[in-house]
């Protein structure tokens, strides 16, 4: 402590007091960043009615203002946070229906980045449910180089059965008319669809609906119990491992015999955990589980870190008690205050035990590396915990798959 307040005092006369605590904090506190993904929620409304929605308020437009904007990438700058130097910072606009708010809004948020972060390379990304592109949103895509993710189902009957609208109407045609005008435009899109037990029974029609539509990046999410309406979850039964499989299975054979022309996320995340030689590798799910490396910022300001689906929620597992996941404000709290409070202290403690738990007990560590605190906040209510269904189902089957089916997927 001594030594501490002796460093302060001769950075203080350097005006450099603020730098050193951050430096302290760095490379004695806890290990935060660098800082690879910003997600913002621009808006709580959104246009549908999904059954299988966690998020509270899509029915209100809590709207981002511009100044919030301005005040996130100021608190970036003031926090001296470093930069993930392999790829660009990843802004990532989600949660509620970003297109809800206008070009002219993300224009004017696009050019306060360029500016204001002009040493960082930034790229935006927007998860969208595809049903509000206009002409005009196009325009915005190719000017700033826009990353689109568009969330869709399957076919009509298994994408209407959860992607409703407010009065009940299914989506597929609206979604369906934002990704044709996508590719009218020359525009590259992803797409993310939640599989329940409706789609694994129809792969064949999901694979068809695929090819059919020209899509080419797709990821898959498989349907866990969460605080939406849906009964769908699979994942739940050990008789469903067979089918779960069965279909990942097949969606691996499509993109290898397409000779990765459709690019399957799952596919590419299993061969990057077995054939990367860097020592430093890191799964998307460890990365959660890194302070700081996700900065995760609601309307009004507030902010969490580690999983971006935590940001807001209402959780019961310790340190919170039914308490909603944040850790600070953007407009008060300063990043050291934040790594010094006892809520984020024990938040990460919990989550570096529930890693340590699964290094060693689980065989499959290599390829999550530990798992996303979402997942076990939610369906173990102990963010200390190891296996979860997400754990089982899009990490465990995906690699059982490819293991036992690598000598076939050699000869495709």
């Amino acid at each position: 402590m001594t030594r501490l307040i002796e460093i302060g005092r001769k950075a203080q006369t350097q005006n450099k007091f603020h730098k050193m605590i951050n430096y302290f904090l760095k490379n004695r506190g806890p290990k935060i960043g660098p800082l690879n993904f910003l997600f913002l929620q621009p808006t709580s409304f959104c246009n549908l009615a999904c059954k299988y929605c966690y998020l509270p308020d899509t029915t209100i437009n809590k709207k981002m203002s511009i100044q919030t904007i301005e005040e996130v990438i100021k608190w970036i700058r003031n926090s001296d946070l470093e930069f993930v130097k392999s790829h660009p910072l990843q802004v990532i606009w989600h949660a509620g229906e970003p297109l809800f708010c206008s070009p002219k809004y993300y224009k004017e948020a696009f050019e306060l980045f360029k500016t204001n972060l002009s040493n960082v390379s930034i790229e935006h990304i927007i998860q969208t449910n595809g049903t509000l592109i206009t002409q005009e949103f196009c325009d915005l895509f190719k000017d700033y180089n826009v990353r689109i993710g568009i969330s869709i189902d399957g076919p009509p009957d298994i994408h209407d059965l959860n992607r409703v609208d407010k009065h009940g109407k299914g989506s597929f045609s609206a979604t369906c008319r934002g990704i044709e005008l996508l590719q009218k435009n020359n525009i590259n899109f992803g797409v993310l669809s939640v599989i329940g037990k409706k789609t694994l029974l129809r792969q064949k029609e999901y694979i068809d609906f695929i090819l059919d539509k020209n899509i080419t990046n797709i990821g898959l999410l498989f349907e866990a119990p969460n605080a939406g309406k849906s009964n769908e979850f699979v994942g739940t039964q050990n008789d469903e491992y067979e089918e779960i499989e069965k279909f990942i299975a097949e969606m691996m054979r499509l993109s290898i015999k397409n000779k990765n022309k459709i690019q399957l996320r799952e596919l590419r995340s299993t061969l990057q955990a077995i054939m990367s030689t860097d020592q430093n590798f890191k799964t998307s799910e460890s990365i959660e589980q890194t302070p700081f490396t996700f900065l995760n910022v609601l309307q009004n300001g507030d902010f969490s870190t580690f999983s971006p689906d935590l940001l807001g929620e209402k959780i019961s597992a310790p340190p919170f008690k039914d308490e909603t996941v944040v850790f600070g404000n953007v407009y008060k709290d300063k990043l050291e205050d934040v790594l010094k409070s006892q809520i984020f202290l024990d938040t990460l403690k919990k989550i570096q035990q529930g890693s340590e738990k699964c290094k060693k007990t689980c065989e499959y560590f290599r390829f999550c590396q530990g798992g996303r605190p979402y997942y076990k906040a939610l369906m173990n209510q102990d963010l200390s915990s190891t296996e979860t269904i997400y754990c089982r189902v899009n990490i465990k089957s995906v690699t059982n798959v490819f293991l036992k089916n690598f000598e076939e997927f050699k000869t495709l």
